[in-house]
C-alpha cells in the first residue's frame, strides 16, 4: 500500500475491487471523509468550489448564528441544533438542500443573492 494510490479524489470512501472475486486492490487505500466544510471544499474541483463558497458565504451572512457541520457527508448549517440547509457537489452539478421550513426561507434568500451560473446549481 505504499504511496501508489490510484483510487482518485474524495469522495471515494471505499476501495475499488481489483477483480470480480472480491479481492481488493493492494495499492488502494480508503479515503478519509471530510470533517469540516473546508475539507469538503478542498476536494471539489475549482469551478464548483467557487460556486459552493459563494453559497457558504451567503448563508453565513444571512444566518450568522448558524454553525457549520458535515451531515450525511454534505456541508450543512445548523441552527439551534437542527439542520437548516446543506449543499454539495456531484459529478455534473452542485446542489442546495433546504432541510426544513427555516431552511426553505433561508434557501429563497440564498438563491436570490448568490450570483453563480445556473448550470452549477
Amino acid at each position: 500500500m505504499a504511496g501508489n494510490d490510484d483510487c482518485g479524489q474524495w469522495p471515494v470512501y471505499y476501495p475499488r475491487f481489483a477483480n470480480h472475486d472480491g479481492r481488493l486492490e493492494a495499492n488502494c487505500s480508503m479515503k478519509k471523509k471530510p470533517e469540516t466544510i473546508g475539507e469538503y471544499l478542498t476536494a471539489v474541483e475549482i469551478g464548483k468550489r467557487q460556486a459552493l463558497e459563494k453559497i457558504r458565504a451567503t448563508i453565513r451572512r444571512i444566518v450568522p448564528k448558524a454553525e457549520e457541520c458535515i451531515s450525511y457527508g454534505l456541508p450543512c448549517f445548523r441552527l439551534d441544533g437542527k439542520a437548516l440547509v446543506g449543499f454539495g457537489a456531484a459529478k455534473n452539478h452542485c446542489a442546495f438542500y433546504p432541510w426544513n421550513i427555516g431552511g426553505t426561507q433561508v434557501g429563497q434568500k440564498v438563491i436570490w443573492q448568490v450570483d453563480c451560473p445556473a448550470r452549477l446549481l
